[in-house]
């Protein structure tokens, strides 16, 4: 049974070159392995203003009027280098450490180290891209998301500039030309940081997959380990069917079929 405890923010210490977390975890496909993530603690994210209406400011909305209020929200916080609307909308799930896996998340190796038999723990399904699917603390991703905040880059590429931002929202979709989506969409954040363990700049980002029932949530995270043509559709805006489960949690976590299509619709075009 899922329970909702805590509200955090997701943060995520991969970088194109570079993954952040190399612990062992439930094998999927092989993924490039980097320096683990430091630990931190957090305090907990207060709720998204009930006045707080923020619009896209280039055009009507193409997906849902809903969606595109909580994502300007996020974007507009982010801009203000605020994480509270991201944070609301990310959320720990309950595991039981009485196992080294889990059917639905794999690896329980890095959230439930040092942890007695059967003893209850709170976190995060986190899935890379490509690569292995494991649970992680929520703790253990803020600081790294904060990181990019903070330090992004001066540099700019040709996918934009180097601030974290929303780049493109996805929409689980049956046929290529639907695009609206309110239930179930995803939200692709993006920004360009400093490598630490080269220090070069390098192109990261996150695809966080949304539930919305009677509040927007989401307890899972898909990561790009290595930046490839494939995932430009992430950030440019587009359909592609091969990407379609990342427009959702996916199937194995949420139970629900995944989509035939899926289309990301470009931030920057409304």
């Amino acid at each position: 049974m899922k329970r909702v405890v805590i509200t955090f923010l997701v943060g995520l210490a991969f970088t194109i070159t570079t993954v952040g977390c190399n612990e062992d975890e439930g094998r999927v496909d092989p993924a490039p392995t980097g320096e683990p993530i430091e630990e931190t603690s957090v305090g907990v994210a207060p709720p998204l203003a009930s006045s707080a209406t923020v619009v896209p400011a280039n055009g009507p909305c193409p997906i849902s009027d809903d969606v595109c209020a909580l994502v300007a929200r996020i974007d507009v916080g982010l801009q203000n280098g605020d994480l509270s609307p991201l944070l609301s909308v990310v959320t720990e799930e309950e595991f039981v450490c009485d196992q080294d896996t889990n059917p639905r998340v794999g690896s329980l190796t890095s959230l439930c180290a040092d942890a007695e038999d059967g003893e209850r723990r709170y976190g995060l399904g986190l899935g890379r891209l490509p690569g292995t699917v494991s649970a992680r603390s929520l703790s253990t991703f803020t600081r790294t998301v904060q990181r990019w905040l903070d330090e992004s880059s001066d540099t700019q590429d040709e996918m934009g500039g180097a601030a974290l931002r929303v780049y493109s929202i996805g929409c689980p979709t049956i046929e290529a030309e639907l695009i609206q989506c309110r239930d179930n969409f995803s939200i692709v954040l993006s920004a360009i940081v400093i490598e630490q363990s080269t220090n070069i700049p390098a192109r990261v980002f996150a695809v966080i997959p949304v539930t919305w029932l009677d509040d927007p949530s989401s307890s899972f995270v898909y990561i790009a380990g290595t930046y490839t043509q494939e995932y430009e559709v992430l950030l440019r805006g587009g359909a592609a069917g091969n990407l379609a489960y990342l427009t959702q949690e996916p199937e194995f976590f949420s139970g629900r079929p995944a989509p035939e299509t899926g289309n990301f619709v470009a931030w920057s075009t409304f």
